[in-house]
């Protein structure tokens, strides 16, 4: 049998080394130079290749029963003996795996060396712009070239990281075989915070306890090592969170992060150190006072948020002790952190790079992301009002027509891959399509009918 994989990032050459394996002829197709490029900054460069602990509670509603239905087949054992086989000498730190170089690279040239070993052929630097079933699969490059397959296997990952080939072509794709495509939001990332405030944090790593409360009601937490950051709140307590906080601020509820900076002391127990010291420490400085507890800009932003800044240069003896302890343990234990806009954020960031060509639609992207342009497609015709000549109207020359500088574009980003989605005939229907699936873009309600429209972000 013939098997096509579309994507040759970890889960499409994981399927094409499986597949190999069950005696079927494979042929990954990756749009980069070369396969496997995102796996080489998978936990930071060290590459955590799965988990100790995997179940199904990992996974929200309507996830659970593919879950269950994979890891029964593929569980952690089968796993570990797989990246055993291959070459990877495997060691646990706090539950995830990892191989022992604590380099990505050595997974990299391991399932490099697999795709060798089982003449699995491998075609990059390609474009799909159309898929064809019939009683097989037929798929089709911008170059007029066409591959012919039994059964296919889409693994083009999401938009996550669209410099390491992973954006969001695989929807488009999934679309014109009559799939379904929920709407796509980030997920593993950082959380923005609202204000200013806590950029005097940024470059604080600490250990905490990440809660999320979603309409004041606590959902979830998780503890670990915080990175405080420009922007907001990132390290893996967060990422655990911020699918369900992303989600919930996308149903426009009311989202909250309360961090707790002691998470191994009980209130009790903090409030009897903390009156401990205020009466070994009532000599010295208020600013001071948490020298030796924390980070020390962590001490001053919490101090600042305790006592009343003027205050911060008197002595221990003069405050109010016990309202004193009782703020500080309140903020120690409770500081409020309003995530407020951050899914407009981390969509717009991770969009700026994209550029969605669509077999009859194309969006170009300037580098100011407030003022992208839609351009729509009619058969092999490009109708753009930046273009002028009739000679750059030819679809085939647009795209070196769009790097050449002679569009009027601020600077157009270089693009380096394209997102297939479907022509729906209208600029309406297109733009309510990428509305619907790519929430980044909005178009004015003064859209004009005709030819190209701007589109606010």
């Amino acid at each position: 049998m013939d098997v096509g994989i579309i994507g040759g990032g970890a889960s499409g050459v994981m399927a094409a080394i499986t597949a190999r394996r069950n005696k079927n002829n494979v042929t990954l197709l990756e749009h980069n130079s070369k396969p496997l490029k995102k796996i080489l900054s998978t936990g930071n460069g060290k590459c955590n290749f799965t988990n100790k602990t995997v179940d199904e509670s990992f996974y929200g509603e309507g996830q659970r029963e593919l879950f269950n239905s994979v890891y029964s087949k593929f569980d952690l054992k089968k796993t570990l003996e797989f990246f055993d086989e291959i070459g990877i000498v495997a060691y646990e730190k706090n539950g995830y795996f990892y191989p022992n170089s604590e380099q990505a690279k050595s997974v990299y040239d391991c399932l490099s060396r697999e795709l060798l070993r089982n003449d699995i052929e491998v075609i990059c630097d390609i474009n799909i712009t159309e898929i064809i079933k019939k009683d097989k699969f037929n798929v089709i490059f911008n170059d007029g070239n066409i591959l012919t397959f039994d059964k296919l296997i889409i693994a083009a990952g999401s938009n996550a990281m669209p410099s390491s080939g992973s954006d969001g072509s695989g929807y488009g794709l999934a679309i014109r075989l009559n799939h379904t495509v929920k709407k796509p939001l980030p997920a593993l990332c950082g959380l923005k915070c609202e204000g200013s405030e806590h950029k005097i944090l940024s470059g604080v790593r600490c250990r905490a306890r990440v809660s999320l409360f979603v309409n004041d009601l606590k959902v979830m937490s998780d503890e670990g090592e915080l990175q405080h950051t420009d922007y907001g709140i990132s390290g893996i307590p967060v990422f655990q969170i911020s699918s369900m906080a992303l989600r919930e601020l996308d149903n426009k509820a009311k989202v909250k992060v309360i961090v707790d900076y002691m998470p191994a002391y009980s209130v009790e127990k903090l409030r009897e150190m903390i009156d401990s010291r205020f009466e070994s420490l009532s000599d010295t400085c208020v600013s001071t006072f948490l020298d030796g507890m924390l980070n020390s800009k962590l001490c001053e932003f919490i101090l600042k948020k305790t006592c009343y800044e003027p205050y911060l240069n008197n002595m221990v003896s003069s405050l109010n002790k016990d309202k004193f302890i009782d703020t500080l343990i309140n903020t120690v234990k409770n500081l409020f952190l309003n995530t407020g806009r951050c899914i407009e954020f981390f969509l717009r960031h991770r969009a700026i790079n994209l550029l969605i060509h669509s077999f009859r639609a194309v969006i170009a992207i300037s580098n100011d992301i407030s003022d992208p342009l839609i351009i729509l497609v009619q058969k092999d015709k490009i109708n753009c009002p930046c273009i002028n000549s009739d000679t750059h109207r030819d679809l085939s020359k647009f795209s070196a027509f769009f790097h050449s500088g002679q569009h009027g574009f601020k600077e157009c980003l270089d693009i380096p891959h394209l997102l297939t989605v479907p022509f729906l005939h209208s600029i309406r229907e297109t733009v309510n399509f990428l509305e619907n699936h790519f929430p980044i873009f909005h178009m004015p309600e003064n859209m004009s009918s005709a030819g190209c429209s701007y589109i606010n972000c």
